[in-house]
């Protein structure tokens, strides 16, 4: 039977006739922040020992800052950290715990370090106005925040 020219077009993010063709699922909200949290947790873990050794703690009680220094190189470190762990593994120990993977929108391959350096500053303005740009990600036909948006990236699930 023809295919009928009144159809909505479809997309095929996988070829099927490929052998061992996977359906694609793409990763939603909530497991995300799971992912989100159990990354937070390992985060602290690391963060705690090494602010014991660095901070002043007197100085904090008396109502004083960290420093600026220390607020750049934490963050810097931090990013650095999230980057380098989506280049190499395609996610972070949350993601991997729950076989998550970030990849490349339109091929669903690996995504480079200019994009996932990218990915990961679109996180300020996906959190500034409530977590909106977050929280789209349960909204979202692709399941994509507003940094997986600025980054052409969508984190899907290995079954």
């Amino acid at each position: 039977m023809a295919e009928n020219p009144y159809q909505a077009p479809q997309a095929n993010l996988v070829d099927r006739s490929a052998p061992n063709a996977q359906e694609v699922v793409f990763a939603g909200f909530w497991v995300r922040v799971l992912a989100t949290l159990i990354d937070g947790v390992l985060l602290l873990a690391i963060m705690v020992p090494i602010m014991m050794v660095f901070v002043d703690f007197d100085a904090l009680e008396a109502g004083e800052s960290a420093g600026f220094g220390w607020d750049i190189l934490s963050n810097l470190a931090m990013a650095a950290v999230y980057v380098l762990f989506w280049h190499y593994k395609q996610a972070t120990p949350g993601k991997m715990a729950l076989r998550l993977r970030i990849v490349d929108a339109d091929s669903l391959q690996p995504v480079s370090v200019g994009r996932l350096a990218l990915r990961y500053v679109g996180y300020f303005p996906a959190y500034m106005l409530f977590a909106i740009g977050v929280i789209w990600t349960a909204f979202d036909g692709r399941k994509q925040g507003w940094h997986d948006k600025m980054a052409n990236t969508v984190v899907v699930r290995d079954l």
